[in-house]
Parts: C-alpha cells; structure tokens; sequence
C-alpha cells in the first residue's frame, strides 16, 4: 500500500514538472470538442491548466471521493454556463487520456479512471432528471455494471477471475478459472493480445489500455477495453492483472454521439434581432444555417416565416405580451426552415432596453434541440422497450423491498397473482397470496438475501397459486447492494418448472414400464422356448403376448406363395378360432399385415382412422390400433406378429421395439422347434429301421447256433458250453425267468435278448 502511494505521489509530481506539456497538449484536444472553441484563448488555456493539477493533487491526496467531488463541481459548473453534457464528458475523457501516457499503476489508472467514470455518470444523470421514477429502479436492476478483473499466469491461464468477467464472458467463475485467455477471443484479438503479450514480457513499451474483441460462451462478440499490467509473484513468476470494461454498447453509443457531434459542430446557437414591431434586423450565420434563409432574405421579414402552424394562437400571443412587457420568454416551439422542413429549437427571447429603460428591440437566441428531442424520445422508448422485454419474459422477475414490497415486477408475475402490473407494486406477497406461511417464507429469504449480501438458489420449490393450485418453481434472489454497502431491495427470477417437474415424472414413469416390459417379455421368451410343437409354439405366443400386455388382440400370419397372401395360423380366443375357421387371410402387400410382409418391416398404425391402407376386420370392431412385426430368421420373414388396441394411439415406437425383440426370440424358437421335431421324426425312423434289422440278425444267428449260454456260479460269468438243465429249455421256450424245478442241479435260468 505504502508502495502504491509513493508511485501515485510520483505521478502527481511527474505532472507538475511537466505542467506546461501536458496543458499544452489538453488545450490542443480541447480545441477538438463542441463548445470549448468558443471560449477566449485566456479561459481556456486557464481551464486546461486548473484541470491538469487538479489531477495531481487528486492522485497526491490519493483521496477519490473528494477528488471527484473536485472535478464534478467544475463539470457541473461547465455545463451551467452552457456547454453540452456530451462536451463536458469528452473533456474529462480527453484530461486523463492526456495523462495517461505518465501512468504506470493500475491504481493510479483505476483511480483517474474510475474517478471520470463516476463523474460521467453524475452528468449522464443531469440528462434524465425528468425520467420517472421507476425507469430508475429498473435502470439499477438491469443495467448496472462492473469491471471485469482477472489475474493469468504465462501460459495465458486464468488464475483468478471475478464474478462480473464471468457475465460478461458468459461463464462461470469455476468454469473460467484454468481456461486459456486466448480461448475468449476472435482471431484479430488473438493475434494483437499476443503481440502487446510478448512485447510486456520482454520489457517494451506499450500501451497498458486498448480495446479487442471477446467472444462469450454463446458466441457473442463484445467489444472491451481492457487495462492491464504485469507483476511478478514472491516466486518471480509474471502474471497479468487486468480489468476489462464492456464497452460494446459505449461504443455503439459513442458513435451516434459522434455523429450527433459532427452534426452540432458545425452549427452554433441561431440568433436573431428584432425592433419593437418583430421586424427582423440581423441574423448570424447559425441562423442561416439553421432555417436555410440567407441573412439578405431574412432581413426586413417577419420571425413568422420560421412559423409551424404546430402551435395555436393563444401560444404567440403569451410570448408576444411578456416580451413587450419586459419579461423573458422561455420555451421549445417547433419551426419551420426555408425549404419546409421541421425542426425543434429552444428559444430564449429577451427584450433590450434603452438607456431611459424602455424596450427598443428583441433578442431571441435558438438552439437546434432536435437531436436532444430524439434522444429523450429514444430514452422513451428504451424505456418502453424494457419494460416490453422483461413483459414478454416468461420467468417471474421481481424486486421488493424490506417490508417485501414489490417496487419491480414483470407481467407474467403479475398474472399469475391475478391482477395488473400497476395493482402489485406497493403491495405483498400477503396481499395476494392465501398461504400466509408461504408468504412469510419468502420475506425471511428476501431479508437473509440482503443482510448476506450473498445470492440464494432455491432449485426447487411449490408454490401456491391464487386459484389454490401448486406449481413448481426454480429461483434465484441476489441482493440490490446501495452505494452505501446496504442492501435494500431483492432482486428475484423465478422459473417455473412444473411441466419439467411433470415430464420428469413421465420419464420416470415410461422407463419402469420399459423394465416391466423387458421382464415381461423375458420371461414370454423363457415359456415359448420349451413349446414342445409349432402348433403349441403359436398358441403360446398369441396367448402370452395379448394377456401379458393387454392388447385387444393378437394373431399369427405365414405366408402362402400359392395364395400369394398371409393366411392366419392362430389368433386369440373364440375369436382367432372363428377367423381361423373362416380361412382368414390378408392379400399381400395390403393392409397393414400385408404390407409388413411384403416389406419385411414393421408397420405401425397407432390410429388406424388416419391410415388409408389398413383393412378392418368385422371380427374385431373395437380395433383403433395396430401394431405388425415380421418374424424373421436373418432376410427370412418366417411369419408376422399382429397385435391390435382398442385405443387410438396406444400402440407406440416402445411396443414396435418390444415386440421386434420378442420376434427375433420366436423366430429362433420356430427354427429350434422345427427342428427338434425333424430330428425326433428321424431317430424314430432310425430306431424302427434299426430294430428290425436287429430281430432278422438274431434270428438267423439262432436258427444257425442254437441258444448260446452263459453260466455265473457265484465266482465268475462263464460261457456254459455242454452245461444242460431242464430250466434252460424252459426259459427259451417261454422267454422268462424260470426258477431251479428240482435239487439235483438247481439252477435259475433267464433268457437274455438284444435288439428284440
């Protein structure tokens, strides 16, 4: 700090030693500004050098108040003694770009600057002393600003930015900090951003104050001035402080006051003198330029020629009695030049005196105040097209004050209470709202919001409406901070996100009816898998698919190249029985059946009355929905599923691809089902064929060797050779067991066969 104000007295210093320059150099721009060039020599030279050391003593004092203070006093007294506020700003602009070259802090910058900021303000503010109230109420809430600051490291880095840098750039601060600077910026900025860069780095001089373009998160470009220095940390490391100023609509402003400039500049104050009768008796050259009359053509006339025919009678005679009275006449007329046109001028009319006191002529002085017309006229409309902006909003925008007074409020706030605009301000929450907790709550938020000084999320919120119903709402509250550090006023938006709310419910809603929907159809996929025959495969699939889902009805098709047409297999209940036994069938190609098999793609028509192709079915009457997949097996349509709603646009994208799932499934069931049965006809067919060669094989073998034997005598199985017992005839004779028939030789006897 002690640094800070040593470089500040420095400055003051430096400007003192070179007084002389620089008020050379201020008289010389202000030489260039409307108004200044009127004044003698001596005054303005004079006015020049007061201004220059009054910068010094300011940044001496280091005291921005009363230098402010200081230098207001004198612009306020410029613009009493008839300069225009415009000429006034430009002067002040002009003293500290005189200076600026001498400058090497940013304090001493944001001191001289900020100091001519609020001073340009203050005479801004002389120009709408007659605007309502409430233009500015609504002139803090939107068109309040600040600097944007920001310090970056050497790669470009943010490494602190403040939370105005994030509005104007459109992001937030989280989001900004560790983005490249040169992110923001068009590709001629890019380039003289990093030519001033590289020249700071290695020591030139350069300009510490220039303007570029910045281009926001949503690709806007913002014209800025941005003010920067480098400084180096405790480690050595440089980094760029700078402050950055939106000067998009300045500019634009500054260009129609320019023009607006150009166009006064060259006309002075018009003025004209008159005797005693009105007759006219000289003009300046203003005046000729003015109305377009030559002075030879003006003199000798009447001030009538410049007459409208815009202002009654009544209006001529007041100004003509006070004058000839001796009083001086004040007011805006509107008149008209040589060659018709309009303009507005302010007049001033004062009679000249006699040395005995008595009137001998007139002297009227006019001033072209058109533009002044246009821009309060302007400033009407600007108004007018806010209040239309924030009208037209759809959120809620309000401010209220501590006692929760609506001082601001948009016409869709206002609607949803029930009343007008004009009805809310000066009223509550309570005056409107029946849930008086609910308006209670809002007040305590509204006052913990201003004596935070901080802003207030409410992601979500019900709220109450007038008529008792309950909406959703997502606001935000930031406080309305006064000059003096206190916030007085809340400023709130609020959106209403109930149909959010809603359709967030509905998604919710949609995806566990999706779940049920795949479990259902999972488990469909499990039971028509373990169909033991295609007849049972189909009825199983028509069966589940209407039951498990709901739908009016369900039904199978194949194709028949001979019919060239779909002929139904199965279809539900008694009446998939009927059709069945009527021969249903569909013409290839038509209806909505017919062309899902021709195609060998879905067709959807989820309100059969606005599809020209779907054929009705008297069998079915209720239909109003209709839903047909093919059964494929790769480019194979094997059959199509045809599923009907009685409800118009129940069927749906999500039942198309529900049922193209369970399709794929029953196609393979299809394929395994046919095949596991021709596979069983087979081995049936294979066993036949294999037992009856088996019988003739054995046959022959035992016509040729006799019954062959095996004898087992509790140790071992052994061939039984010669070994005879009466059971062994027995037992061949009657192809059973036959049991020991006697206690010589007991033995048990089995025949033993194969293959039959």
């Amino acid at each position: 700090m002690v640094k800070e104000i040593s470089r500040m007295h420095e400055l003051a210093a430096k400007i003192r030693d070179n007084l002389d320059a620089l008020t050379g150099e201020y008289e010389r721009l202000l030489l260039g500004i409307a108004g200044y060039t009127d004044m003698p020599e001596q005054v303005r030279r004079e006015a020049a050098r007061n201004a220059i050391q009054l910068a010094a003593a300011g940044l001496e004092t280091g005291n921005q108040a009363q230098f402010v203070q200081y230098v207001q006093a004198v612009a306020v007294a410029r613009v009493e003694q008839g300069l225009e506020v415009d000429s006034v700003q430009q002067a002040l602009t002009a003293l500290v770009g005189v200076i600026e070259p001498l400058i090497v802090t940013v304090k001493a910058a944001s001191f001289l600057w900020g100091g001519v900021v609020q001073m340009q303000a203050a005479l801004s503010q002389m120009m709408m002393e007659r605007v309502r109230e409430s233009e500015e109420r609504f002139r803090s809430v939107v068109e309040y600003s600040r600097a944007g600051i920001f310090i970056m490291d050497e790669t470009y880095q943010f490494i602190y930015v403040n939370d105005e840098l994030g509005k104007i750039l459109g992001y937030t601060p989280d989001e900004l900090i560790g983005m490249d600077f040169r992110q923001v910026l068009d590709e001629e900025s890019r380039q003289i951003v990093a030519a001033r860069y590289v020249s700071r780095q290695k020591g030139d001089e350069v300009p510490s104050r220039y303007e570029f373009n910045l281009l926001r998160k949503d690709g806007e470009k913002r014209r800025v001035e941005i003010s920067s220095s480098v400084t180096r940390d405790a480690a050595g490391k440089a980094r760029t402080v700078a402050q950055i100023w939106d000067i998009t609509e300045r500019r634009k402003a500054e260009e129609e006051s320019r023009q607006l400039s150009r166009a006064l500049e060259a006309t002075h104050d018009g003025v004209v003198i008159t005797d005693t009768d009105g007759c006219i008796r000289f003009v300046n050259r203003a005046f000729e330029n003015m109305t377009g009359y030559r002075q030879a053509e003006a003199l000798g006339q009447n001030p009538r020629i410049l007459k409208s025919g815009l202002h009654s009678d009544e209006m001529y005679a007041e100004m003509w009695q006070a004058i000839t009275s001796g009083q001086v006449w004040r007011g805006e007329m509107t008149n008209r030049r040589k060659d018709g046109t309009l303009y507005e001028a302010q007049l001033t009319i004062s009679p000249v005196r006699d040395t005995a006191g008595e009137v001998e002529s007139f002297v009227a002085i006019q001033r072209d105040i058109t533009a002044r017309k246009q821009v309060e006229q302007a400033l009407e409309e600007q108004q007018a097209f806010l209040r239309q902006v924030i009208d037209i909003n759809p959120n809620f925008i309000f401010v209220r004050d501590r006692e929760g007074r609506f001082v601001l409020i948009n016409r869709a706030m206002a609607e949803v209470y029930g009343t007008t605009v004009d009805d809310l301000i000066g009223k509550t929450d309570a005056d409107f709202n029946p849930n008086l907790e609910e308006s209670e709550r809002f007040l305590r938020e509204d006052r913990q919001v201003m004596d935070s000084l901080q802003d207030k999320i409410v992601p979500e919120e019900i709220v109450a409406g007038v008529a008792g119903d309950e909406r959703w709402f997502q606001t935000i509250k930031r406080p309305l901070v006064d000059e003096d550090g206190v916030a007085r006023r809340v400023l709130g938006v609020s959106t209403d996100i109930t149909d959010h709310k809603r359709l967030e419910s509905e998604m919710r809603a949609s995806l566990e009816r999706r779940a049920r929907q795949v479990q259902t159809g999972t488990e469909i996929a499990q039971e028509i898998a373990a169909a033991p025959a295609l007849d049972e495969l189909f009825r199983r699939v028509v069966t589940l698919i209407k039951e498990r889902f709901d739908y009016y009805h369900a039904q199978i098709f194949r194709y028949e190249p001979a019919l060239d047409a779909v002929v139904l297999v199965v279809g539900y209940g008694e009446t998939g029985v009927e059709m069945l036994a009527e021969g249903h069938r569909l013409v290839m190609g038509r209806g909505v059946v017919g062309t899902a098999a021709v195609t060998g793609q879905p067709v959807l028509a989820a309100d059969v009355t606005q599809d020209e192709d779907w054929v009705p079915n008297p069998h079915l009457p209720e239909t109003k929905g209709e839903l047909a997949v093919p059964i494929k097996l790769g480019d194979q349509v094997l059959g199509i599923l045809d599923v009907q709603s009685e409800t118009a646009g129940a069927l749906t994208e999500e039942d198309q691809l529900l049922l193209e799932g369970l399709c794929g499934q029953i196609a393979i069931a299809i394929q395994n089902t046919r095949l596991r049965q021709e596979m069983e006809e087979s081995l049936h067919e294979l066993e036949r064929l294999t037992s009856a060669m088996s019988r003739e094989g054995w046959e022959a073998l035992r016509r040729e060797a006799g019954p062959t034997g095996y004898l087992f005598d509790q140790t071992d199985v052994i061939p039984a050779g010669d070994f005879w017992v009466p059971e062994i005839g027995l037992a061949v004779e009657r192809g059973a067991l036959v049991l020991p028939t006697s206690d010589d030789r007991p033995a048990a006897v089995a025949p033993l066969s194969a293959r039959g």
